[in-house]
């Protein structure tokens, strides 16, 4: 899809929805937040801040080097698709609002349901 969306759609703009990745680590970021009780809740406010992308760097490195996770192979995955799902490297695109596939198919439904009538 990655490749197939920038040949089909050449002036759209493609992103990972950060829900689809979170679930991805979910058992991984589980043990982390099991194993530093603080850890949560600052991950969770870097991705939640609406920070620039510099920012966002330096608090992921900050993150990091407080946790020890520098060679960590989960956060240095998360860390190489950032700008694929990281809102700080997309603020400069309009969305319309979309940030995730549960946004796109909840306005799928209402298209469906009000403007195009079945056949």
């Amino acid at each position: 899809m990655a490749k197939a969306i920038p040949q089909s759609f050449p002036n759209t703009v493609h992103r990972l929805c950060r829900w689809h990745i979170m679930k991805k680590y979910r058992e991984y970021l589980a043990l982390l937040y099991k194993k530093y009780k603080t850890f949560k809740e600052e991950f969770t406010a870097i991705l939640n801040w609406p920070l620039m992308p510099t920012e966002f760097e330096d608090a992921w490195a900050e993150l990091v080097h407080k946790y020890n996770l520098e060679n960590d192979q989960m956060m240095m995955q998360l860390w190489s698709d950032r700008k694929m799902w990281i809102s700080a490297y997309y603020k400069n695109i309009f969305c319309a609002r979309m940030t995730s596939t549960q946004r796109s198919e909840s306005m799928n439904h209402v298209l469906k349901k009000g403007f195009v009538k079945g056949t």
